[in-house]
């Protein structure tokens, strides 16, 4: 069985962004950023395990601060240029904010079916997140650097907010609103693949983390 959780450590997590650096290169966050990041807000971090430890698949949502995510939609950043500063506090209104859906990766070894329940898995763990800090509405967006990219765009109704050409990192990147109910709707979208016996998911425990 695989296992979704936020990376236990720094080892764990600097395997997730040697993978990402991998497959995407020069556009991802550097270890260093990445483990700040992950200090201040650990839930960001979702990953799939393998029984021996190993990854297999992982998604990446940064709740950034309202004018970050806007300077990130004009294209004037890009996820290579995200600190800590530009994400929000837990204490801080999550509403009216963009929930930057990065990286989402799986292993090529496994099967069709296996990978969109891997997908499925790791949309399900953010959801249960998004759901307790989102009340009214916001904003997921995405920026579309493969094939698997441009499917969850279209499975999530998202529109294209700014063409690549204008941006730093040259990624069209899209976004929807978010409610209480679209969250729902997602989740719903996503659970049509029963993953029980598949992936456990294993929230974290800390009282600060809903």
């Amino acid at each position: 069985m695989l296992t979704c959780a936020v990376p236990r450590d720094l080892d764990a997590l600097g395997r997730v962004v040697h993978v990402d650096q991998r497959v995407f290169g020069k556009n991802t966050l550097s270890r260093p950023a990445a483990a700040a990041i992950f200090i201040k807000r650990p839930e960001i971090y979702a990953a799939l395990f393998d029984p021996d430890g190993a990854v297999v698949g992982y998604l990446d949502v940064y709740p950034l601060q309202p004018i970050w995510g806007e300077r990130f939609i004009d294209g004037e950043i890009c996820e290579a240029d995200f600190m800590p500063n530009m994400i929000l506090e837990r204490s801080e209104s999550h509403d009216g904010c963009c929930f930057y859906a990065g990286s989402i990766v799986v292993d090529d070894r496994f099967d069709p079916i296996s990978k969109s329940m891997m997908i499925a898995g790791l949309f399900k763990w953010h959801a249960h997140y998004l759901a307790a800090m989102v009340t009214q509405q916001t904003r997921l967006i995405m920026t579309v650097a493969s094939a698997r990219g441009a499917r969850l765009v279209e499975k999530i109704a998202a529109s294209k907010l700014r063409d690549g050409r204008h941006r730093k990192d040259g990624l069209d990147i899209f976004g929807r609103p978010v409610t209480p109910a679209a969250i729902g709707q997602m989740h719903a979208a996503f659970s049509k693949l029963d993953i029980d016996g598949v992936i456990h998911l294993e929230f974290l425990h800390d009282s600060s983390v809903v």
